[in-house]
């Protein structure tokens, strides 16, 4: 992967336009967008609050038929940088079998009764999230299930817009001109 340092710096303070983010809930996302095929670039947690950030070279082609069948790029380095941001997760476990694998299987969420989240006591609803990669590794958090989501082309820029329609967004902004 080619040299990121915009992001290294601005993981650091968690520079980030957060205010103009989509603002969604990942349920919704993990049902429209299956994140197959993405890769893990890592995940961000931050100790004064414990948000996290997962950052993921989204994989165009796992976005939905009509953006591929336009013309969408299959081309890893033409992917854009893919960041959820999980405020405030109560639980974060990951387990890793394979320390190279570094692709995602699957994105799976399930809405938490008050039995499963046990000794922690906690009223609304909450959502354990795992992702899973390919060779048997992944991560769980355990959230509220608001997100903010941020896509950045590979130099930096800001390209998803507060409405989050990131498949018009692939198309019009990462898809080079046929000629």
């Amino acid at each position: 992967m080619e040299n990121l340092n915009w992001l290294k710096l601005k993981l650091l303070d968690d520079d980030f336009d957060w205010e103009n983010s989509w603002k969604t809930d990942i349920v919704d996302f993990c049902n429209k967008y299956s994140l197959h095929d993405s890769r893990w670039i890592g995940a961000f947690i931050y100790p004064r609050d414990y948000s996290t950030n997962l950052i993921i070279e989204l994989d165009t082609c796992s976005l939905s038929r009509d953006t591929v069948n336009k013309g969408g790029s299959c081309y890893r380095e033409r992917w854009p940088i893919l960041m959820i941001k999980i405020p405030s997760p109560i639980s974060i476990k990951c387990i890793n079998k394979d320390s190279s694998d570094e692709d995602i299987m699957s994105v799976s969420t399930k809405v938490l009764s008050k039995q499963e989240l046990g000794y922690y006591n906690l009223n609304g609803d909450f959502i354990e999230t795992i992702i899973e990669e390919c060779y048997g590794g992944d991560m769980s958090l355990i959230h509220t299930k608001e997100i903010n989501v941020l896509i950045f082309d590979r130099n930096g820029n800001i390209i998803i817009n507060q409405k989050g329609d990131i498949d018009n967004i692939i198309l019009n902004k990462l898809v080079e001109p046929k000629s």
